[in-house]
């Protein structure tokens, strides 16, 4: 039993349109992800703006802000590739 393989033009086509595909989806996720934090920081057609967060202490803000990097900080380290020294 023999396969009939798509010719090499074909793939080529479909290579080509596959990628072309991707680079338009990738371009659009970019665009829409720039245009929205431009309404983000400008408070222009999205539904949250940075301004619109509730008013804490100062004090509250840097604690909660220290307690997530050093969550992260541990995250990172425990997280990282260590040799295998078995064998």
């Amino acid at each position: 039993m023999t396969m009939i393989q798509p010719s090499t033009q074909e793939r080529s086509r479909t290579g080509r349109f596959t990628k072309l595909l991707r680079g338009l989806i990738a371009y659009a996720a970019f665009f829409f992800a720039f245009l929205y934090a431009i309404g983000f920081v400008e408070r222009l057609l999205v539904p949250k703006a940075i301004d619109t967060g509730t008013a804490v202490p100062t004090s509250e803000a840097l604690l909660v802000d220290l307690l997530v990097t050093t969550a992260y900080i541990f995250v990172s380290i425990f997280l990282e590739e260590r040799p295998n020294l078995s064998g």
